[in-house]
């Protein structure tokens, strides 16, 4: 939360760090030898990309002068001069490569499918909604001081239109049902950065051609979509808990009849799965259609079509898991009664609550979101 409200670009490399060591220590905490490895290279390749973020502010700063955010973002606005531009463009190289390794983005999309997937099912749920969060943060940070430069957003779009296509063809060929909701996580990062990279709003064509127009819409359907997909990958984390939590395994190749064992909990997760799908009415569905017709009408067609082709990847990945691990009949003297404990019953009950209610009234979260973009950028 504090890299949401941070204005000073300093302290958003404290709380970077932060979380990189937090996010190690929650995979570690589980005391296994898998689990040691993948947190030990987690926090190797986070002492990488804290030093480039701080080299790269460190550029920032001698530029400036300043470390406020607002007080560099007025600079860029009005001072900057072509004298700066190699120290600047230096600086928002190196917060790109920090963006992508908070967020999960190529290349760091490997490490952080195994972080989620070699933590308990739980703080996998809390790993992605981490990233999620450190995606969006830094995003809108480089946006406001970098707007000003069409290598921002173009850099932006391809490291997330990579992510949301590889994110998406892993999942299709998991067999362990953790491993494939981290690739499902992976994917639907790309997509959040998809939207982070609309903050310039692309070329509309009118009667006098194209014009080129300032704004935030689609940026805010990507945030919404991050806030979407938060909840969704969450509610699936919890179901893999489930499992692991019953079966001591997640592995789908061993697991079936889960229809059979406990419908509620099968209803419960193949809700969840429809949303991460972009089934309609449910909250996805909202953000991914709106991120895809804005794309389609301000001339990135391509990106729209991946779009569109990473949905159905997903769709076919979680529709495996389903039946694979759901649909697949057991023997009625094996089919004993799955337990789900309450609490994990009433996360998932409450994360679908709330998909079906933001997808009905998605400008419940659209509004406040648009809002507070407004009040970051003008206009």
């Amino acid at each position: 939360c504090a890299v949401c409200l941070v204005d000073d670009i300093f302290n958003m490399f404290v709380f970077f760090e932060i979380c990189t060591v937090s996010q190690a220590g929650i995979v570690a905490w589980l005391s296994e030898d898998r689990a040691f490895g993948t947190s030990l290279k987690y926090m190797l390749l986070g002492s990488v990309a804290g030093g480039m973020l701080l080299l790269g502010i460190s550029f920032l700063l001698g530029s400036t002068g300043v470390l406020n955010i607002s007080d560099m973002f007025e600079y860029f606005s009005t001072t900057a001069t072509q004298r700066d531009a190699p120290i600047i463009f230096m600086g928002l190289a190196l917060l790109i490569f920090a963006w992508s390794y908070g967020g999960g983005l190529p290349p760091f999309h490997t490490i952080k499918s195994e972080l989620y997937s070699r933590a308990s099912a739980e703080a996998g749920a809390l790993l992605q909604a981490i990233s999620k969060i450190l995606l969006i943060s830094v995003g809108i940070i480089i946006a406001r001081l970098f707007f000003w430069q069409d290598v921002t957003w173009q850099s932006m779009m391809i490291l997330s239109t990579f992510a949301m296509m590889i994110g998406g063809a892993m999942a299709m060929v998991q067999n362990d049902y953790r491993r494939l909701i981290a690739y499902v996580a992976v994917n639907q990062a790309g997509i959040v950065g998809i939207g982070l990279s609309f903050f310039r709003r692309l070329p509309t064509y009118g009667t006098m051609g194209p014009v080129y127009l300032w704004g935030h819409e689609g940026m805010a359907y990507g945030i919404f979509h991050g806030f979407n997909e938060i909840i969704v990958t969450s509610a699936l984390f919890i179901s893999a808990a489930v499992l692991l939590h019953v079966f001591g395994h997640t592995d789908m190749t061993r697991l079936r009849g889960m229809l059979q064992r406990n419908k509620e909990f099968a209803l419960l997760t193949l809700i969840s799965m429809l949303a991460v799908s972009g089934m309609p009415p449910l909250n996805c569905f909202q953000s991914e259609w709106r991120l895809i017709e804005f794309a389609f009408a301000h001339g990135f067609m391509t990106v729209g079509l991946l779009m569109v082709v990473s949905t159905v990847m997903v769709f076919y990945a979680l529709a495996k898991a389903f039946v694979l691990v759901f649909l697949r009949p057991v023997p009625a003297e094996e089919a004993k009664p799955l337990q789900v404990p309450f609490a994990m019953t009433l996360t998932l009950l409450v994360a679908v609550v709330l998909e079906v209610f933001f997808g009905l009234f998605p400008d419940m979260a659209l509004t406040p979101i648009s809002v507070g973009l407004t009040a970051l950028f003008g206009g």
